[in-house]
């Protein structure tokens, strides 16, 4: 435990668990990380300790979609991170899915709108995709103009609503891309059978 023999001329955190968080990485001395319990500490280093870890981005988007439109989550996830659309079949995915969350690299929505189709998806369903206006429109970066990143949006919705989703909403994701990209959560609903294209 980090300590100082003179209480009064130092601070000493209470800290739970000191040994996991030096396990974890977590205590720096003098700004390098300290990866032994028994360490020794020159009584005027700077101690720090950082906070737990951040959940991925891609989580928080998720996370903030969720809450934002109120979808009930629960049961079985299927995770298909770093999977083409190209193969996705009922063989990969063999459950009705309820709800499709989508958070494309390097494809847009569009494109992969009527690719989620090949899998079997509950009459009721939900889907929550991050529009990335940079791909929905082809672009090289993100683009700046308000109206550009509006036109992404509406190429993303009519893709799905093509492709029998309904009720669309959004909102500015609370997370921006990784180059301070501005983005945007989307929420479709299901058509049932006899309301579908």
């Amino acid at each position: 435990m980090l300590r100082s023999r003179s209480a009064s001329a130092s601070f000493t955190p209470q800290v739970p668990d000191p040994a996991r968080l030096i396990a974890d990485g977590r205590v720096r001395v003098n700004g390098a990380v300290v990866g032994n319990p028994r360490a020794q500490v020159s009584r005027g280093a700077a101690v720090a300790i950082a906070g737990p870890p951040q959940p991925p981005r891609g989580a928080r988007k998720l996370e903030a979609a969720i809450g934002a439109f109120a979808v009930p989550v629960a049961g079985r996830v299927v995770n298909l991170e770093r999977t083409n659309l190209g193969v996705l079949t009922t063989m990969l995915v063999p459950d009705v899915v309820d709800i499709v969350a989508a958070d494309l690299s390097y494809l847009s929505l569009a494109a992969a709108a009527p690719q989620i189709e090949a899998v079997s998806i509950a009459a009721t369903a939900d889907l929550i995709a991050l529009v990335k206006p940079m791909y929905e429109l082809g672009l090289a970066a993100p683009p700046a103009d308000p109206d550009q990143r509006a036109k992404a949006v509406e190429l993303a919705v009519a893709a799905f609503e093509n492709a029998g989703w309904r009720t669309p909403r959004q909102i500015e994701s609370p997370v921006t891309g990784r180059r301070g990209a501005i983005e945007y959560l989307l929420h479709l609903r299901r058509r049932s059978g006899r309301d579908r294209k």
